[in-house]
């Protein structure tokens, strides 16, 4: 499964999403890595980012993934280092 979404505080919302402290999304499919993340200048360029990525196929959304994160590792491990290590294709993610 593939989440999209945006934050003003990427460490913030990557800690509160790996330990699951809303329901949501997040917590309902258990997305586990962060595979992706490009920063904006303002919330408004964010959520017309957010808008485009969301309207396209998933091969589409997978294809940046693997440009950049060719093996699907979690770039949020290095912060979190305890949270099992899942090293999955991007274009295998559920």
């Amino acid at each position: 499964m593939l989440y999209i979404g945006f934050s003003g505080n990427l460490h913030e919302r990557v800690f509160r999403d790996k330990f699951h402290h809303f329901e949501g999304f997040i917590d309902k499919y258990d997305v586990r890595r962060l595979l992706y993340r490009s920063l904006m200048t303002t919330s408004i360029w964010a959520v017309a980012r957010e808008t485009q990525l969301k309207g396209w196929t998933r091969a589409k959304k997978i294809a940046p993934i693997n440009q950049r994160n060719l093996h699907g590792v979690d770039l949020a491990a290095e912060r979190y280092p305890r949270m099992r290590a899942d090293r999955r294709d991007a274009s295998t993610a559920q």
